[in-house]
C-alpha cells in the first residue's frame, strides 16, 4: 500500500476482528418459534451481520488485484501457488479433521466399510448429503463442506483460479459489469447456490475493480462524508423494514437492499473508526492468525456447545437467549485460547494448520531483542494472507512499514527502539533493506 492508501489499509485492518465475530453470530442463529428470542437472533444474525461475508469477499478481491497492472502468466502462477498454501491447504486440513471426527468411532466399531468411508470423505470435502452421482447438484445450497464456514475458502480459491477472467473483464468494462451484478443481486436474478453465489461474485468483483483501478474506497467515502452518513441512516431504516416485512412476498427485495446498503454503511463506520482511533487500539493488537483460527474452528465448537447448552437450559425464552450469547462467546474464546497456547508452545504446527498465518514466538522475541536482525537477509517477514499482517505488542519506537508483495498484504514490521539504536541513519538502512526485499 502506498502512503496515500494508509486510511484504507487501517480500515481493512480494523474490520478484521469485528467481521469474524459477525460470521460467528450468523452461525449461532437457531430458528425458534419463541417471539423475543427469534426477534433478537434474527436482527443480529440475519440482518446486521449479513454484511460480513460480502465485505470479506470485497476485501479479498481488493487485496488480490491491488498491485496487479498486467496479468502475465508468471504472476498468475505465483498467485495461485501462494493461495494453495494459504487458502486450499487450510480447507483440506480442517475438513480432514472433521472426517476423522466423523469416522474414527464407526471404523473402530466396525460399523463403516471402505465404501462408506469414501462416501463420508466425499461429503466432508465436497458436499454434505450430496450423492456422489449427482454432480449436477453441486451448485445447490447443500453443497457445503463438513466445516461449513470454509465454503468461503473454497469459493475464494475458485475465484483465484478465474482471476484472469475477472481482471480483463473488470478492466475493460468494469462499471457495466458491476451494475449488472448489482441488479441481479437486488432482484434475485441468479442461481440459488453457493459456489457461484451472487454475493460472492458481486463483492469479489467490487473489490477487484477498486484494486485494478487503484481506487481508494476510504478516501472516496471521506470525500462524500455527508452522503456516507445518509447511508448509515438508510441501513438502520432498512433493518427495521426487513423485520417488519418478514414472511411477505417482497421481503427478499427489502432484505437484499438492506445488505447492499449495509455493506457500504459498515465500511463507512470502520473508516470513521480508523480515522479517530489510536494506532495501538485493541483492533490493532489482535493477530491475523487468531482471527483466522476463529474462522476455521468456530463451527466445530458450535456443533457441540449448541446441543449441550440447549439441553441444559431447555426451550424457554430466557434459555434460548442465554444459549445464543453463550454460543457466541464460547465459539470465539475457545479458538483464541487454542491459538495463543499453540503459538506459545507449538508455533510451527499452528503455522501449518493456519496456512502460514502464525508468527513463531521465537521470531517475535528476536525482533524485540535484536531489531537489526530483521535486516539480515530479509527473511523475517510476517505474512498474513487473510488480509493483513500479524500485529506485535505495541512498544515505544515501533514503526509499521506497509508493503504489498505478490498481491497479498505484507505488513513488514520494523522494530527500531530509538532509545537503544538512536540514529536515523540506521532507521533509513532498515527501511531501504525491507523495501528492497519487498520489491524482489
Amino acid at each position: 500500500m502506498t502512503a496515500s492508501n494508509t486510511l484504507t489499509s487501517r480500515t481493512i485492518d480494523i474490520m478484521r476482528f469485528p467481521l469474524i465475530i459477525g460470521v460467528v453470530i450468523i452461525h449461532c442463529f437457531r430458528a425458534t418459534e419463541l417471539k423475543w428470542s427469534w426477534l433478537l437472533e434474527y436482527v443480529l444474525s440475519q440482518d446486521i451481520t449479513r454484511v460480513c461475508v460480502p465485505l470479506y469477499f470485497a476485501v479479498s478481491g481488493y487485496l488480490f488485484f491491488y498491485n496487479v497492472t498486467a496479468f502475465e502468466k508468471s504472476i498468475y502462477i505465483k498467485k495461485v501457488s501462494s493461495r494453495v498454501r494459504t487458502v486450499l491447504l487450510p480447507y483440506i486440513i480442517w475438513n480432514a479433521f472433521c472426517l476423522i471426527r466423523f469416522t474414527v468411532k464407526p471404523l473402530m466399531r466396525g460399523d463403516m466399510d471402505f465404501v462408506g468411508f469414501l462416501h463420508t470423505a466425499f461429503d466432508c470435502f465436497v458436499g454434505r448429503n450430496l450423492p456422489v452421482s449427482e454432480f449436477t447438484s453441486v451448485l445447490t445450497p447443500s453443497f457445503l463442506p463438513a466445516d461449513y464456514p470454509l465454503w468461503f475458502l473454497r469459493d475464494l480459491f475458485i475465484y483465484v483460479l478465474l482471476s484472469p477472467v475477472f481482471f480483463y473483464i473488470l478492466k475493460s468494462c468494469g462499471k457495466y459489469v458491476l451494475l449488472l451484478l448489482s441488479v441481479c443481486f437486488l432482484a434475485g436474478w441468479w442461481i440459488n447456490g453457493t459456489v457461484f453465489s451472487i454475493p460472492g461474485i458481486l463483492y469479489f468483483s467490487v473489490g477487484a475493480y477498486f484494486g485494478i483501478k487503484k481506487l481508494n474506497p476510504s478516501e472516496i467515502l471521506v470525500a462524500h462524508r455527508g452522503r456516507a452518513n445518509i447511508l448509515l441512516a438508510g441501513w438502520l431504516c432498512l433493518i427495521v423494514a426487513d423485520v417488519a416485512t418478514f414472511g411477505t412476498s417482497y421481503h427478499y427485495y427489502i432484505h437484499s437492499s438492506q445488505i447492499f446498503i449495509g455493506v457500504l454503511a459498515a465500511y463507512w463506520c470502520a473508516t470513521v473508526f480508523a480515522e479517530r482511533c489510536k494506532s495501538d487500539s485493541l483492533m490493532d493488537k489482535i493477530p491475523g492468525g487468531a482471527v483466522f483460527c476463529v474462522f476455521v474452528m468456530h463451527a466445530i465448537i458450535l456443533s457441540d456447545t449448541s446441543r449441550l447448552l440447549l439441553r441444559m437450559l431447555g426451550n424457554s425464552e430466557v434459555g434460548f437467549i442465554f444459549a445464543y450469547f453463550a454460543n457466541i462467546v464460547l465459539s470465539t474464546v475457545c479458538p483464541l485460547i487454542f491459538y495463543f497456547v499453540m503459538n506459545r508452545f507449538a508455533p510451527s504446527i499452528l503455522a501449518f494448520l493456519l496456512g502460514g498465518r502464525s508468527v513463531p514466538v521465537a521470531i517475535k522475541r528476536r525482533w524485540f531483542l535484536d531489531p537489526a536482525a530483521f535486516a539480515d537477509g530479509g527473511e523475517q517477514h510476517s505474512p498474513d494472507y487473510y488480509g493483513h499482517g500479524e500485529n506485535l505488542s505495541p512498544m515505544q519506537g515501533v514503526e509499521l512499514h506497509q508493503h504489498s508483495r505478490d498481491g497479498g498484504e505484507y505488513w513488514n514490521q520494523i522494530l527500531v527502539n530509538r532509545n537503544q539504536l538512536g540514529t536515523d541513519a540506521l532507521d533509513c538502512r532498515l527501511h531501504q533493506k525491507v523495501c528492497h526485499e519487498c520489491r524482489a
